[in-house]
């Protein structure tokens, strides 16, 4: 039931969107940047990994965004906080059903 802009023409219906977890940006509040999906949702889950912090998120699909641990700092991130994840239209592929 989601909708994203991609970077590459594609059918349009349902499929699997793929992008690289380090391509999310996480923020508080709503980027004023055109040209990007912006998607808010909740944080269900962190997990420290070699380069970071991975954060599972709830947008109405699961997703996991790969973050410096200074932003989990600076923006006081906890499971439960609702966030902003936003990526550009060119970093993903769709893969129609």
């Amino acid at each position: 039931g989601l909708a994203f802009e991609i970077g590459t023409h594609a059918p349009d219906g349902p499929g699997c969107l793929i992008l690289n977890s380090q391509d999310i940006r996480v923020t508080s509040a709503a980027p004023a940047e055109n040209g990007q999906n912006s998607l808010q949702g909740t944080i269900t889950d962190m997990e420290r990994v070699r380069r970071g912090m991975e954060l599972s998120i709830d947008i109405g699909a699961p997703l996991c965004a790969q973050v410096n641990e200074t932003v989990v700092e600076a923006l006081g991130l906890t499971v439960g906080s609702t966030v902003w994840a936003s990526f550009k239209a060119d970093a993903c592929q769709f893969v129609p059903k």
